[in-house]
């Protein structure tokens, strides 16, 4: 089951992790040589968004969310990113200042590369350098199928994709092959598939009553992956 709900949130994932088995072992001596220990504690931001892109991150323990402010005042999460994940290359590959805020979600570890160093792996190795040019494509090709769930589907679907893909980032070894607990606040869930939290609280009960979901104090676990994979295709509850 799990393998399904995997190839059917595929186009909205965002899961790319350092490609070290590109570097010749001399570049991989040398990364390593050249990584810095960043400690995030939960809530607080890692950098803004409008900076200067300084350099590249590796996420070694916890969570991170992205997130941008509107003019508004309005808040959207549009990623977030576990383990082993790497960011913070795109946007200045793109010539452009950060797009997002990371904000650690939970107490974070990460491995920073800076900027001249990773580039230094770009000028000198080109099979690298075409790995990094596919996945820059592919985040924006994500983003696009984003940016369509979200003008194109209810919120009752849009927090159906999420739950799945919240399933996927909070499976652990120990817990592969069942619902996973979700751990995100409401607050941040609600920004995550942009709508109110009262909204959110109320289509959560719905989906508890329809058993698609069980609700355990603070998470989240998904009870019936058939029907939330049904939801977020057809919007149905049935």
């Amino acid at each position: 089951m799990k393998d399904q709900v995997s190839e059917f949130i595929n186009s909205i994932r965002i899961n790319f992790n350092f490609p070290i088995e590109a570097l010749t072992s001399m570049e991989q001596d040398s990364i390593k040589e050249h990584f810095q220990l960043v400690k995030v504690a939960r809530k607080k931001q890692l950098f803004n968004e409008g900076e200067d892109p300084k350099g590249v991150y590796i996420v070694k323990k916890g969570k991170l969310k992205l997130l941008k402010t509107h003019a508004n005042g309005a808040v959207h999460i549009h990623f977030i990113l576990e383990k082993e994940q790497f960011f913070g290359y795109d946007m200045y590959l793109a010539g452009t200042k950060n797009l997002f805020s990371a904000v650690a979600l939970e107490d974070c570890e990460l491995n920073f590369l800076p900027m001249d160093k990773f580039m230094e792996l770009i000028d000198n190795n080109p099979i690298f350098a075409k790995i990094m040019l596919q996945e820059v494509c592919r985040s924006f090709t994500v983003l696009l199928s984003r940016t369509n769930l979200y003008s194109q589907k209810t919120v009752p679907q849009r927090l159906a994709y999420a739950l799945l893909l919240l399933d996927e980032k909070y499976t652990t070894q120990d817990n592969s092959q069942l619902a996973a607990p979700v751990n995100l606040s409401r607050k941040d869930l609600a920004s995550y598939i942009g709508t109110s939290i009262e909204v959110l609280v109320r289509i959560l009960k719905q989906f508890e009553k329809s058993k698609i979901v069980r609700l355990e104090a603070k998470y989240i676990f998904i009870e019936d992956f058939d029907a939330m994979i049904n939801l977020a295709k057809t919007n149905s509850f049935e």
